[in-house]
This record gives structure tokens, sequence and C-alpha cells, in this order.
């Protein structure tokens, strides 16, 4: 059955062409703009799943004066009370503040990415948590003060190696340990200081705006993705009150995840997300609709041959196994071709597009003295599952094409069949 199936196929060319080329291109397509958009949300997520966070919390007010420090872009005072609050939130792994500041270097004439973060969580979540390579020393320790970790780049520029002395506003911090991060994270920082320390230094540098123990950016833990909408309302809601607390209430709260953070890190709205998701669809349903056509008008060009395989013997049943046969055959090499090609446009795509992390993430100064990491880097994933759907797609519009011609010829009768011949 399958040799005749098979030498029917070859025997027709272009019809059996056409059938071939429709779920060819439906599978591309449904692999292809499923698989970038996978790509894009992989490669997005990383950013958090890097520094050992779900969600980074801020509150954004309007810069103020100050004097050799200010506190990182737009990034308001928040109570560090709140912290306090989200970690008793129900859902939440961990939480930890930050304090991004950018500290001005008058040699240079540019500015440097300071971060104070709190060091009983240093390994638990935050840009030193997770894959990260120590060069040298160690990491931030309970109990510290007056010590610095720094970015090996940062390291590399000003010459600096573990213990050596770094002025930081007039305050003397002994280097501990220089780091390099494997690859791009959320809240990245060039130099590392104890948040107590990081606080002091801005109520001195920034006392209109800080005042008294404050963070401005919250990195989040969840224990389920599932519960991220929930956290997220409850989040923004803490900030809000708390915020209110410094004097300097925030102007707009953002709490970004992996799902916010995507269409600004890839530069592709939602809109065009979903019309590309469209787009395929459409392209599906046309090969559906191409593939059913083509299998009926199979049975109006072989009637003549229908009538004499029914004439010698062929039972219904037989000319229906021929016709599924065929059509089965016809979708699986066009499915199996349409994946592999999609997949291939998925993996030449991730190799030449780079993504850019969203400005209100990077807490790098504007005018750094070292180039900024705000490259995402869009990794490869491949697709078994979605593979297998698009597979089991074309398999059953197959099926089902086959089916439906199977039916229109099993109402041919013989006679009927030869007075068409």
């Amino acid at each position: 059955m399958w040799t005749y199936a098979w030498r029917e196929i070859t025997r027709r060319k272009a019809r059996s062409g056409l059938t071939i080329l429709s779920v060819f291109i439906g599978t591309a397509l449904l692999v292809s703009v499923w698989g970038v958009i996978r790509s894009l949300q992989e490669g997005v997520a990383a950013i958090f799943r890097e520094s050992g966070s779900d969600m980074t919390a801020q509150s954004f007010i309007e810069p103020g004066p100050y004097k050799k420090a200010r506190m990182a872009r737009h990034l308001g005072p928040v109570p560090q009370s709140a912290v306090e609050r989200i970690r008793a939130l129900s859902g939440v792994q961990y939480a930890a503040g930050q304090l991004h500041f950018w500290v001005w270097m008058p040699q240079v004439k540019a500015m440097s990415a300071t971060a104070g973060i709190e060091p009983q969580m240093a390994t638990k979540i935050g840009p030193l948590s997770s894959d990260i390579q120590l060069i040298s020393g160690r990491l931030l320790e309970p109990g510290d003060e007056g010590k610095a970790v720094i970015d090996a780049h940062y390291a590399d520029k000003w010459e600096v190696k573990v213990g050596d002395s770094l002025d930081l506003c007039d305050q003397q911090f002994e280097v501990v340990g220089i780091v390099l991060p494997k690859a791009l994270r959320a809240a990245e920082a060039e130099v590392y200081i104890p948040l107590r320390d990081a606080q002091v230094i801005l109520q001195r540098e920034q006392p209109s705006l800080v005042r008294g123990e404050v963070v401005n950016n919250i990195l989040i833990r969840v224990t389920d993705l599932d519960m991220l909408p929930k956290l997220e309302k409850q989040v923004m809601r803490i900030i809000k009150e708390e915020s209110q607390k410094t004097g300097v209430p925030a102007k707009k709260v953002f709490v970004f995840t992996s799902s916010k953070v995507f269409p600004q890190a890839t530069g592709i709205s939602v809109l065009a997300q979903k019309a590309a998701q469209a787009i395929a669809i459409i392209v599906l349903v046309m090969m559906v609709l191409i593939v059913i056509r083509t299998a009926l008008g199979s049975v109006a060009e072989r009637i003549g041959e229908i009538g004499v395989m029914k004439a010698v013997g062929w039972r219904n049943a037989d000319v229906s196994k021929l016709l599924t046969f065929e059509l089965l055959l016809q979708g699986l090499i066009g499915s199996v071709l349409g994946c592999i090609v999609g997949e291939l446009v998925v993996f030449g795509w991730s190799k030449a597009v780079v993504g850019q992390i969203p400005h209100a993430m990077n807490p790098f100064p504007c005018v750094p003295a070292i180039p900024m990491p705000t490259k995402v880097v869009i990794p490869f994933v491949a697709s078994p599952g979605l593979v297998v759907l698009a597979l089991a797609i074309a398999v059953c519009v197959s099926a089902l094409s086959g089916l439906l011609a199977a039916r229109r010829a099993a109402a041919l009768e013989p006679i009927e069949a030869f007075r068409r011949v």
C-alpha cells in the first residue's frame, strides 16, 4: 500500500508538490514564529534568573541636587521597612533592598555605578548571588563595614586589586573581592559596598532626598511564578505607602518581571507579537484549506482510476487507506521539512539579533567611564514540544483530508466512474 501511495505521489508531481508546499510553509511559519518568541522570552528571563530574582521593584522621582554622589537615574528612596513587609508576604522566598547611586569621578569627568547591598543576602539574591566568577578575594559578608567588591572591568580600567583602598566621596573602602559576571543580570554595578555605608554616603551627599535608612531597588524571588501577578499588586501598594514616609513620594512605581520587560528589552511590542502569532495562525488555516481542497481535487481527477479499482475488487476501505496514506506521506514530508527550516530560522535569527536592556532597568550612569552592559544575548532555544505539536497538526490535517477524500471516493459507483472516463 505504501509503495503504491508513493508511486501515485511521484506520478502527480504538481498536485503533490502543492500539498507538500502548503504543509511546509504552515509548519515552518508556526515553528519559527513561536520559536523566536520563546527565544526572546528566554533571553529576557535570564536577566532575572542570573540575579536570582523573579521581580524587581522601583519608585521613580525627579532627581534632586547632589554633591559628589546621587541616586541612579530617576530612582527614588523607599524606606528599608518596605523590604521587611515584602519579605513577610505569602509566596516571597527572598527580598533584598539595594541602594544604587552614581559617584562623580573628577579625575576622568565621568560617573561610576555603585550599589549598596545587604551582605547577608548577597549570596541568596542579587547580581552577586548566581553563577558569578570570583576572580580574587571574597564577597561581602555580614558585619562588613568599609569593604568593597568591584567588577573585573572596573578593576582593569583603574588598575585596582584586592587589598587596595578605594575612595568613594572622601570615604575609604578596602577592596576585598573582584568579580566577573558571566551574563547580564538585573541590578548590576561596578562597585558593591554594604548597604549601611551606602546610606551614610547618600545621606551626606544628597540630603534633600535620602533621609534615614532607605533603598531604591528591591529584588524579589518567589516560591511560585504563578503568584507573580498577585504579588506585583501587593508590592506596588507597599512601595506607594512606604514612599510617602520619606517626604519624597514616588511619582511612579514600577514592578518589573521577565514578562513585562520582554517587549522593552527586545524592541518588539506586544501588539507586534500578537500580530505575528495571528499571521502564523492565518497561514496555518490556509494550509488546512489548501490541503483539503487538494485532496478533494485529487479524487475528482482520479474518478476513472477509482472506478477501475472498485471494478477489479478493491473495497471502499482499501481505497480509503490508499488516499489516506498518500496524504499522510505528503503531510509528513512537508511538516518534517518545515520543522527543520523553522528551527534553522530561529537559530540564525538568535545569532544575528541582540536585544537591549530597558533604560529603567539599567543602573549604569549616562556618562560612564566604563561602557555599560546593555546587550541582551538572545539564546537559541530548541522547541521539541513545538516541533511535535507542528508534526501532530500536519498529520491530523493530512489524515482528515484523506478521510474526506475517501468519503467522496466511497460514494462513487464503478459504473458511474466508467461513464465519466
